[in-house]
């Protein structure tokens, strides 16, 4: 089971994160030279809960997220973390992005860069989005 809450990681502690696509094989410093971003997360973990806690703590103790990651910009949605999409070459399954910024609200506009995605953030992301939510409980059946 996934925590609650996310664990402070002193490594990604306010800094610029980009996350590149799945497939994106660039080296981290290519992306970090396009993307002007402090650190790359990389959105390829092993199917742990210990490996997504440790993506999503990482995350989460990032000043801002620039990502080229459809679930990369979800994670940084439902936590709350300052981001905005990237386009470093080609946007993968349109659609899918479409999909997300409607139900967050916002515009499915793309940022070349660091720099480029604060001020997007600022302008159109921060007063138009509306937070994801998780799924609902369900209240419990034991003892009925």
């Amino acid at each position: 089971c996934i925590r609650d809450s996310p664990r402070a990681q002193p490594h990604y502690r306010d800094k610029t994160l980009c996350i590149p696509h799945f497939n994106d094989r660039r080296s981290d410093a290519e992306l970090l030279a396009i993307s002007k971003a402090d650190l790359v997360l990389r959105p390829g973990i092993e199917a742990t809960d210990e490996a997504v806690e440790s993506f999503i703590d990482a995350l989460c103790s990032a000043r801002f997220v620039l990502s080229d990651s459809a679930h990369g910009a979800l994670v940084a949605a439902a936590s709350g973390r300052q981001f905005a999409p990237w386009n470093p070459d080609f946007v993968d399954l349109p659609a899918k992005w479409q999909d997300f910024a409607q139900g967050v609200g916002i515009p499915a506009t793309f940022v070349a860069n660091v720099e480029e995605g604060i001020q997007h953030y600022a302008a159109q992301i921060a007063p138009n989005s509306v937070q994801p939510q998780g799924p609902r409980s369900t209240p419990s059946t034991k003892g009925m």
